[in-house]
């Protein structure tokens, strides 16, 4: 696919995605970055796009509401978007928090619980709970992301996602 093809693709779907955010359909403008995000990686574009970035944070405003939960003193929320154990970056960050006194609340999009049975492992037996986040719409995961960090107040956030997820 020819450089020009690749771009005239992303444009598309841009514009589409800024028109879903002009008509508050979320859903479907955070598919649409999604897809154009997926294409950019896909073909080893490295990009920054203001118009897609102010677009996702404006998704954000609009979804999610601004809490201020009292924070949780050595906790910490783990968000991974991979779910699988064969990743080893996620168990290497788990164990060095643990290591360090953290309790980890470990998000994971993952349906299939034996690709992260190992990973869970370590969360669990360091006193830690494993939480899945299944939702394919991505609305509902951000709030549901949001109910989260409300009811657990992490002293912080560690996010291991895919380099086009918009859902986080």
């Amino acid at each position: 696919m020819k450089t020009q093809d690749i771009n005239t693709i992303y444009n598309k779907l841009i514009r589409a995605a800024y028109f879903s955010t002009k008509m508050k359909n979320w859903e479907s403008a955070l598919e649409q970055s999604e897809i154009a995000a997926h294409i950019m990686y896909k073909y080893s574009f490295f990009f920054c796009d203001a118009q897609a970035d102010h677009m996702l944070r404006t998704i954000g405003r609009e979804v999610i509401r601004k809490a201020s939960p009292k924070r949780t003193e050595k906790a910490v929320l783990f968000y991974d978007s991979f779910g699988q154990d064969r990743r080893g970056l996620a168990q290497i960050y788990m164990r060095a928090l643990c290591k360090a006194g953290y309790r980890i609340i470990y998000l994971v999009c993952n349906k299939n619980a034996k690709c992260y049975q190992k990973t869970a492992g370590i969360v669990q037996d360091s006193g830690g709970c494993v939480v899945p986040v299944l939702m394919d719409n991505r609305v509902q995961r951000m709030r549901r992301i949001e109910e989260l960090v409300t009811l657990y107040a992490p002293d912080c956030i560690v996010m291991e996602v895919h380099p086009w997820e918009t859902a986080v």
